[in-house]
């Protein structure tokens, strides 16, 4: 597969925003417009960074979707059951040491 091509390249661009999140530094936004209107109208049409431009309804469902993708391909590669990757319920494992 291609990692410039979708799902890989939706992963890349998750890690970039995650990274922007949690590494985050200043960052200069220009803007040359002065917006007029209601505060939760000026907001929607703020200067964003990068990752805030992503942080929308429609990526996280791509980022879902392809993510998802990509388990299964790496599933069964292993050699593995897909069927078993998405089994119901849950388990743990105690051990002592």
């Amino acid at each position: 597969m291609d990692p410039g091509k979708r799902p890989f390249q939706t992963l890349s661009s998750l890690f970039q925003a995650r990274d922007g999140i949690a590494h985050g530094k200043p960052e200069l936004i220009e803007t040359i417009a002065i917006k007029e209107g209601l505060p939760n109208e000026l907001d929607a049409k703020k200067p964003q960074t990068k990752w805030e431009s992503i942080c929308t309804i429609e990526f996280a469902e791509r980022a879902y979707e392809d993510t998802e993708q990509i388990a299964t391909l790496f599933w069964k590669a292993s050699g593995l059951d897909p069927a078993e990757l998405r089994q119901d319920g849950f388990s743990y494992l105690i051990s002592s040491i």
